[in-house]
């Protein structure tokens, strides 16, 4: 896993293609260059990008490649996306994911994520989107920060 950078717009789009709503170079690019945008990306297998704002973050895409996908690099990017929420001191995340989307659902339900909200045809082929929250525990700020809470 590395940080991603606007240089990293092109590789984004190949790998995020195939999906439906998938992103342009140009909208990687553009979203990359706002300091408040943060990428992780897991060499050709993945990436994440996400927006952090105050103690707000908001994860905009986490795409896993086709033939990558059931061995982990989804899980490991979400954990990496954790680590930085937490190393920003966000106390609370948000993300959309389409409601037949049910891998990426048990993903994060499995994260500590919540369904909170539904956004009725939200994606351009009139897909519903359910509204995620995930918020750190005090044992995850407090191991991301070297802190032991066992006796």
């Amino acid at each position: 896993m590395r940080v991603g950078t606007v240089d990293d717009a092109v590789i984004l789009e190949a790998i995020d293609q195939p999906e439906p709503d998938g992103w342009t170079a140009a909208a990687y690019a553009s979203t990359l260059s706002s300091p408040a945008s943060h990428a992780i990306v897991a060499d050709d297998e993945g990436f994440a990008v996400v927006l952090i704002a105050a103690d707000e973050a908001e994860l905009l895409r986490i795409v896993v490649g086709e033939a990558r996908r059931r061995r982990g690099t989804g899980r490991a990017l979400l954990h990496a996306c954790h680590a930085l929420f937490v190393d920003h001191d966000v106390a609370r995340a948000f993300l959309d994911v389409r409601v037949d989307n049910v891998a990426a659902r048990s993903l994060y339900a499995r994260a500590g994520w919540m369904e909170v909200g539904w956004r009725r045809r939200y994606y351009s082929d009139g897909a519903d989107a359910i509204v995620m929250r995930w918020s750190p525990g005090a044992e995850a700020v407090n191991e991301r920060r070297g802190i032991s809470t066992s006796s």
